[in-house]
């Protein structure tokens, strides 16, 4: 996601930058910093987009969400964009999930891309 797609999914919804930051768990600082592109726009960031999109609430629970899919640790991690020991500490809950990856665990479960804006065409051509 650019960070000119999370201005598009802003608009797209209706949000203030504080609304979106809250929806997304984050900071409005944070969103800032994405926005401005200071600061690259992680893969759970775009999914938990799609899941808001889509009208999806955070998944309830990472164990239930794994079991759903029937993958190992290792490919969940790999769909979440994390390394394999920070997915363990999310299930050993010794870190806490925040909401942006149990929206992006909404996202997966339902088959949903990262959110990106339809491309403008230029029909003066």
């Amino acid at each position: 996601m650019t960070p000119e797609d999370l201005a598009a999914w802003l608009v797209s919804m209706g949000y203030s930058r504080r609304r979106a930051a809250v929806e997304l768990g984050s900071t409005k600082m944070s969103l800032g910093r994405w926005l401005a592109g200071q600061v690259p726009i992680n893969h759970r960031v775009g999914l938990a987009c799609a899941a808001l999109s889509a009208g999806l609430q955070p998944h309830p629970d990472l164990r239930q969400w794994q079991r759903h899919l029937c993958y190992n640790n290792v490919v969940c991690a790999h769909l979440l964009g994390v390394d394999r020991v920070s997915y363990q500490r999310w299930l050993a809950r010794e870190d806490e999930t925040t909401r942006v990856v149990m929206l992006a665990c909404s996202a997966i479960a339902a088959g949903l891309p990262p959110w990106q804006s339809n491309k403008v065409i230029n029909h003066d051509l």
